[in-house]
């Protein structure tokens, strides 16, 4: 798929193999929630067994872009898809300052 720029984010997704990959770079934050949540439901459209959100090249989360990434889980549940985040060093402090990394299934590698 060709990749989509939202105002401070840029989604790319790829899809094989049974997996959903969205590699998102730049910020997360209340501008480029939509432009993520219309990535995710395309790429769940795929009907992949696994949605992997790679962000690790996100440079800033907001706590309502955190929040959201559990609305994404049970979005993907819903689905019949597994959720797995790979975090930059800063989505993972914000999750865990938020208590939110608890929920998800947080890994350093899919």
């Amino acid at each position: 798929m060709t990749p989509e720029v939202g105002p401070l984010l840029r989604c790319a997704v790829d899809v094989s193999a049974g997996r959903a990959t969205i590699r998102a770079s730049g910020e997360l934050d209340y501008s480029s929630l939509r432009l993520m949540i219309v990535t995710v439901t395309d790429a769940l459209a795929s009907r992949a067994g696994e949605l992997v959100l790679d962000l690790t090249a996100v440079t800033f989360c907001s706590t309502g872009s955190a929040s959201m990434l559990h609305s994404v889980r049970r979005q993907a549940e819903a689905a019949g898809s597994r959720l797995i985040v790979l975090p930059s060093r800063h989505v993972r402090h914000v999750l865990e300052l938020t208590d939110l990394a608890q929920n998800l299934d947080l890994r350093d590698q899919p």
